[in-house]
């Protein structure tokens, strides 16, 4: 039997299926990913349509000196927002572009980032749920 109420949960389910609220994540909240760096803070906003995630937001180096190898700065910790391969993030800063690697373990800075710089993020990958 089909009621009002299945047909309302079934149409809700899809809004928000194809419009999901995004889950804003820092190092206070730690919705989808943790800090794993002291080295870092972070300001990220994760989106889920399908496989697909979109984070955007902003990474900041607080260590006092030039971070200039690789290190690791968040963990995935929602296996709904793990990625499904290996990843290379673009993020941006003042001087250009900056690589971040993006798998099932870690998102890796690649490269060097200056005390206080900050890092934007604003890309779209693949889940593996």
């Amino acid at each position: 039997i089909i009621t009002q109420a299945k047909v309302r949960l079934a149409s809700l389910q899809l809004v928000n299926e194809i419009y999901p609220t995004p889950i804003s994540d820092t190092q206070a909240t730690t919705n989808v990913v943790t800090k794993i760096s002291t080295n870092f803070t972070y300001k990220l906003q994760f989106t889920k349509t399908g496989r697909n995630i979109h984070v955007c937001g902003s990474i900041t180096n607080v260590s006092g000196s030039i971070l200039n190898r690789v290190e690791e700065i968040l963990e995935v910790t929602n296996s709904e927002f793990e990625p499904y391969t290996n990843y290379t993030l673009m993020g941006s800063n003042s001087n250009g572009n900056i690589n971040l690697s993006f798998n099932s373990e870690a998102l890796t800075l690649v490269g060097s980032m200056a005390d206080r710089e900050t890092i934007i993020v604003n890309q779209t990958y693949q889940a593996l749920n």
